[in-house]
This record gives structure tokens, C-alpha cells and sequence, in this order.
């Protein structure tokens, strides 16, 4: 039987981060019910970050905003968490910390179940107040890594921080991949080595979509043990078309798998001197079009190397079937052309060779 993932409604970044419109009071009462019906989200992300400061901004009281727009969740038991930022709060600069354990006494008060908290530095001792003082408020403490991408940003790196907040008491980690740079092979290293070492810390994953990683990133948390999933809705979800292939292919390497890319930009002419090369120096091709894969590149590609280098080849496109009407995105995902598909098809690829 399937293991289960959860996932996290991001309502609060999703319009901070897209720079919309964010939205005041009573359209949140209003779209909380419509939520909930959807049936799909354990959790939803209602404050912290800019909502107290938006809410400040369109002349509501914060307290009276969080109060109504958790409500209808926590009546559900549905849980909500909000993000703060250490020792910072939710200000952008130092707040002292018996004001910050009051904010927690007070978030748990007006119904906000979990208090996220990062440390931009990554420094466990910005975050120990944070989970002391959420736990004696009544929260769970869910703890942040800020992910990137380094030689220093290593999984023992990342354990070393675990290890403190662990020992500090928090409840949960989260992956947060504020740029989404992760790379999906070496997040999923990382989850397994989280859930190997505290089997009874939840992770959650934080991607933002940036340069297109975290797709992928998903499913490899996702197999390595994750418990939740941070998503959004259309129209306020990543938004991006194509899987860049640059993206796929250090998808790959950070995999440990060699890839070469090859933009092919006509099929006539084709250019079957660079395909047979390719294809003698790899050992194995996979094609990726936003086409049907009978009469489009994969298929010449394949006509190509059948008469000239005979190599395993493998077609990612639409499978002869009628198209769909949709959001770009989701439709991508439906005729198997998105970032994940063409990583399993290299991944297949290699064992043909």
C-alpha cells in the first residue's frame, strides 16, 4: 500500500510571494469554507510573515483577523501554522524575547497551531528561543532550514543544525527552499537521513518554484519519507511552461548521472551527424517535445540511429492521445512532459545501455 503525503495549503506566501493582491478579512472568511471543501489540504498557512503587517496596513486588527480567519479550520481540525523569523518575530529586526514568548502565547490563543521558524544564517542558536518559547505557548515548534546550494551546504551541515533543534525539543523540520536551487536528489539525501535518525520528527517540504527544482524535489522528499508537501493554487502557483532544460540536467548531475543537452531546433534539416555522435559517446537517447511522439522529433531521431547507430531511445511526449483544454502546468504533468517524468525516463534510459 501507497504511503500517504499530505499536503499544506501555502495561502499566505502563495499571494505574498506572487506579489498580488493580498486579500483583507472578509474575503478570507469567505474562501476558508471553499477550502476546506476541496478536501485535499491538511494544513494551511494563515499568518505570519507580512499578514499582521498587511492587516495593519488595510486598518484591521490583527488579532481580530487571525481569530476569524483560523476558525473555520481549526473547527474542521484542519491545523494552520504561520511563519516567523527567530529572533526576529514577525518584524525584520531583533524583538526582545519576552515579547517573542508572548507571541506565541497569543498566536496559540487566536488559533494558529504551529509556528514556523527560520534562521536566514542557519544558526541553531537564533532558533532555540524560538522553540522553547513556542512550545510553553502551546504551539508546535516546526523548525526551518534554509536550503541553497554550496560545497559547504552539505547533508552533515544540515544535520549538525537538526541535531541542536532536536535537543532544543522541536516537534517538526522543514526544507525551506526559499529559492528553490535544492537540488531534488540531495534534498531527498537529506529527508532520509531525518527520518532515519528522529523517525518521529515530522518533515515538510518548502519549495518555491525559482528555476524549477522543486517539482522534482517534491517526489524525491516525497519517496525519502516526507510527511508533507508545501503547495499553492492556480492562478497563484509557480506558473512556469516548459521544464528548463538546463534545470533538468543539473536535476541529473546532482543524481550522479552525466547528461549531455542538445537543443535539436529543426527536423528538417535534422542534424543526424550530431545525433549519431551523441548517441555513440552516451550510449543512450531520450527525447523531450511538446508534440506527439509519432511523427515528431523522437521519431526521427529514432529513423536516424536505427539506420545509422542503433541506440536505446526513449520518446517523453504526448502518447497518441486526444489533447486536453487546462492550465499549462497541470496539462504538462498530465501528458507526462514535466521536469519528473523526463529525470525517470533518463534515469530508465541508463539501464538500456
Amino acid at each position: 500500500m501507497a504511503r500517504e503525503i499530505k499536503f499544506s495549503l501555502l495561502y499566505r506566501d502563495m499571494w505574498q510571494s506572487s506579489g498580488k493582491y493580498v486579500p483583507m478579512v472578509h474575503q478570507l472568511k469567505e474562501i476558508a469554507p471553499v477550502i476546506i471543501d476541496m478536501g485535499c489540504f491538511d494544513r494551511v498557512e494563515t499568518n505570519g510573515g507580512a499578514f499582521e503587517q498587511v492587516n495593519l496596513l488595510f486598518g484591521e486588527n490583527p488579532n481580530k483577523a487571525v481569530r476569524e480567519w483560523t476558525a473555520p479550520f481549526n473547527k474542521v481540525g484542519i491545523q494552520t501554522h504561520m511563519l516567523e523569523r527567530g529572533l526576529n518575530a514577525l518584524r525584520m529586526n531583533p524583538v526582545p524575547e519576552d515579547v517573542r514568548n508572548l507571541m506565541y502565547k497569543v498566536k496559540a490563543k487566536q488559533g494558529t497551531n504551529i509556528a514556523r521558524s527560520f534562521c536566514g544564517l542557519n544558526d541553531h542558536r537564533n532558533l532555540k528561543g524560538s522553540v522553547i518559547g513556542a512550545k510553553k505557548g502551546g504551539m508546535i515548534s516546526r523548525v526551518a532550514l534554509s536550503i541553497t546550494y554550496s560545497p559547504v551546504h552539505t547533508v552533515e551541515y544540515y544535520m549538525d543544525i537538526v541535531d541542536k533543534v532536536v535537543e532544543y525539543g522541536c516537534d517538526e523540520i522543514c526544507l525551506k527552499d526559499m529559492a528553490g536551487i535544492g537540488r531534488p536528489a540531495f534534498l531527498g539525501r537529506l529527508t532520509t537521513e531525518i527520518k532515519k535518525k528522529y523517525p518521529h520528527i515530522k518533515v515538510q517540504y518548502h519549495g518555491h518554484s525559482g528555476p524549477g527544482f522543486s517539482p522534482a524535489s517534491m517526489l524525491e522528499v516525497a519517496r525519502a519519507g516526507a510527511d508533507y508537501l508545501d503547495v499553492a493554487v492556480e492562478p497563484l502557483s509557480w506558473g512556469k511552461v516548459h521544464p528548463d532544460v538546463i534545470t533538468i540536467r543539473e536535476m541529473l548531475k546532482a543524481d550522479g548521472i552525466d547528461a549531455r543537452v542538445i537543443n535539436i531546433h529543426t527536423l528538417k534539416p535534422l542534424d543526424s551527424e550530431l545525433i549519431c555522435k551523441a548517441a555513440a559517446e552516451t550510449g543512450a537517447i531520450v527525447t523531450a517535445e511538446e508534440h506527439n511522439v509519432i511523427g515528431g522529433l523522437g521519431g526521427a531521431v529514432c529513423e536516424t540511429l536505427s539506420e545509422n547507430c542503433p541506440t536505446p531511445v526513449l520518446r517523453v511526449g504526448v502518447d497518441d492521445e486526444f489533447g486536453r483544454s487546462g492550465p499549462a502546468v497541470e496539462l504538462l504533468h498530465l501528458y507526462g512532459l514535466d521536469a519528473a517524468h523526463i529525470v525517470d525516463a533518463a534515469k530508465k534510459a541508463i539501464t538500456l545501455k
